[in-house]
């Protein structure tokens, strides 16, 4: 298996849990699993690094990135920032091609014949988010939005625990779809922003609930 191929697999991993935040990924075991030796499994160990999954603690080795307070809130913070402003744009910028994509999200969303299981939920909001951000163009927006992707994976194994998170989501989502549709670029951005601001608000009550938030995200 090449080094690409070992990065894509334990990215899988972390992500399935297999591993999960705060694990250690011990070189020699790894090694072994693979059939590599110990520089190329360092070069994949260091590129997992520059996704954000995994953290490098000198004298400790390697670890799955655990999630804090601190990074819950750099992550929605940065998301909001990059997200709030890629709704703007794309309330103008969206091809007709995106808007066909749009509406069927929309039609999945508003199929009340139907329970969207959470794994649904969150797989269609990431849709949405992601379509918003590469209708931008903005190339940076891109790549900053590839790592947060990573964390987000992390935090939405903390934000399927709490079940008054997607309800909650999805009338947000059709209110920001259907903005843009309009091309509002305003309440497009403003809609992103909240939704943004009541996500990570709801999954500090419900994990944290000893933490009081008195101010917004920016």
């Amino acid at each position: 298996m090449d080094k690409n191929n070992i990065k894509e697999d334990l990215r899988t991993k972390i992500l399935q849990e297999e591993y999960s935040p705060g694990d250690f990924l011990i070189e020699r075991d790894l090694c072994e699993l693979y059939g590599v030796s110990r520089t190329p499994m360092r070069e994949v160990l260091f590129s997992l690094v520059n996704t954000g999954l995994v953290v490098k603690d000198k004298g400790k080795g390697f670890s799955v990135r655990a999630l804090d307070l601190k990074l819950l809130f750099e992550v929605f913070e940065a998301r909001e920032s990059i997200e709030g402003m890629a709704a703007r744009l794309c309330a103008h910028r969206l091809s007709s091609t995106g808007k066909v994509k749009l509406l069927e999200l929309k039609r999945k969303l508003e199929d009340d014949s139907s329970v969207i299981h959470y794994s649904e939920a969150i797989a269609l909001g990431r849709e949405l988010h992601t379509l918003i951000i590469s209708t931008t163009g903005n190339s940076l927006f891109l790549e900053f939005n590839e790592k947060l992707n990573n964390l987000a994976w992390l935090i939405s194994t903390a934000t399927r625990k709490v079940d008054t998170i997607e309800p909650k989501s999805r009338e947000e989502h059709l209110n920001i779809i259907n903005a843009i549709l309009e091309g509002d670029d305003v309440l497009s951005e403003q809609y992103m922003r909240e939704h943004i601001q009541n996500t990570f608000q709801s999954l500090i009550q419900a994990t944290t609930p000893k933490y009081k938030l008195n101010i917004p995200l920016i």
